[in-house]
């Protein structure tokens, strides 16, 4: 065991607010939807905060088209933020820098358009049923106020206090192998440390320490080299091999989760379809009399129509039935690719068309459960971290239709031809050399061979 050095590490804990703390936390995030929902608004309806340019000609006759490129340089300055905040107060709940921050509402806006002209994109905003969940910006650890108690420490965050904090990350080390987290902030007070303030749809609270540099223990690098193979039935099947099991998290609580969508679908709220057809006729009838000049403040406009207690409490449920599941999943994945990782020096892999194949109705929900395309980013991301050497193969390679003994890759039009290749084969004998393989270890086996060979 040694330690390697990690760059950009993100130690997630838990955070313990008081409820006037919660308020403060959730006005700031509401804080940043209305920022975020005017500055999308102004680019789209009233042209602020876009440059105008020339349409780009491909091809024939010109013409004198004009296209808008969204200008955030001009949409976080200081009169613009005033503005806004004149005509929403509740902006001032959020911390200054988590709006102007180059990770938070600026980097959402950038990464949404891309290069290209707001006509080419529909308008997104946040609201209730996608509303804004995190907010970061830059904290000293000045802000770091540590106890007697080794587990738990406060953190002085901008406009919320101090909040306990719990799920600190002890086998961390800075500077040196005996240097932790809490050590590390005594003797770095002046240093600023990212931070994003978040809330689960549990209506749990989380922050991010955002670590640019930090030390992690790990096995000692080996010279050993794996193939790896991902699919539904095993999540993950080596070339040596192990065969890593399909769990289904999400499959073992199916039950569990259509008992509480019944419950749901009974209560009043948005999963009844007779409270979704009231709250059409609600909404138009409360902008009716408030868009009317007669009518506007002599007619009391109904009141918002809300969900019952029962449904928010059946929600609540819902939300913390789907983490159960995502959490018990994260810990298997990790599980798989920290071993993997620490045990191989060379991790072959292929490369999948996720997306695509999650359109197959027959296979999405067992694709969406076992989450295949999460334990390669886990196993490429601790490559990378601990100077492993992973590999991907093209897309197209044939690696389930090839021998690994004798090379032979079959094809349906040789003289060797086999039944139609689909997925409900598990075994097949090789035609050639008569070897039987599992379908899986077969192709773990193959894209460590494709994989070596493009080094």
């Amino acid at each position: 065991m040694h330690y390697d050095e990690i760059n950009n590490y993100a130690m997630k804990c838990r955070l313990y607010p008081t409820k006037s703390q919660k308020k403060a936390i959730d006005d700031a995030l509401m804080a940043v939807r209305v920022y975020h929902n005017c500055l999308i608004y102004d680019m789209w309806n009233n042209g602020i905060n876009v440059t105008e340019k020339k349409k780009k000609c491909k091809g024939g006759e010109c013409t004198e088209e004009t296209v808008h490129f969204p200008d955030l340089k001009t949409a976080f300055e200081k009169e613009y933020k005033a503005k806004l905040t004149e005509e929403h107060p509740i902006i001032n709940a959020c911390p200054a820098a988590a709006i102007t921050h180059n990770v938070g509402l600026k980097g959402d806006i950038a990464k949404e358009l891309g290069k290209n002209p707001i006509e080419y994109h529909k308008p997104k905003y946040y609201n209730d049923l996608h509303p804004r969940t995190s907010y970061s910006y830059d904290e000293q650890l000045t802000k770091v106020k540590i106890g007697d108690n080794p587990n738990v420490f406060r953190i002085d965050l901008t406009r919320i206090g101090e909040v306990k904090v719990r799920g600190w990350n002890k086998k961390l080390r800075f500077d040196d192998e005996k240097t932790d987290f809490l050590t590390w902030a005594k003797t770095h007070r002046q240093e600023r440390i990212g931070v994003v303030v978040s809330r689960d749809k549990v209506g749990d609270y989380f922050i991010v320490f955002k670590i640019k540099k930090c030390l992690k223990p790990f096995a000692e690098p080996s010279e050993k080299k794996v193939g790896i193979d991902v699919g539904i039935s095993d999540i993950a099947v080596c070339s040596d091999g192990t065969v890593f099991e399909n769990k289904k998290f999400k499959k073992d609580e199916k039950r569990h989760q259509r008992l509480i969508n019944r419950k749901m679908s009974r209560r009043w709220g948005p999963s009844n379809e007779v409270y979704r057809e009231a709250l059409k006729r609600n909404k138009a009838e409360r902008k009716k009399i408030m868009n009317d000049p007669e009518l506007n403040g002599k007619v009391e406009p109904p009141p918002p129509l809300k969900p019952s207690k029962g449904y928010l409490r059946e929600k609540q449920r819902h939300a913390k039935l789907n983490r159960k599941i995502s959490r018990k999943r994260d810990a298997w994945n990790h599980e798989i690719s920290r071993r993997i990782v620490e045990e191989n020096g060379l991790i072959a892999v292929e490369t999948l068309n996720i997306t695509g194949m999650l359109r197959n109705r027959h296979l999405s929900y067992a694709l969406s459960d076992a989450a295949f395309g999460t334990l390669l980013l886990y196993i490429k991301y601790k490559s990378d971290w601990h100077n492993r050497t992973i590999q991907s193969i093209d897309r197209w390679t044939p690696s389930s239709k090839r021998c690994s003994e004798c090379g032979y890759t079959y094809n349906s039009d040789d003289e060797y031809r086999l039944k139609p290749w689909s997925l409900s084969i598990r075994t097949w004998k090789c035609p050639v050399c008569g070897t039987v393989h599992d379908r899986d270890i077969n192709a773990a086996k193959n894209i460590l061979f494709f994989a070596e060979q493009s080094l």
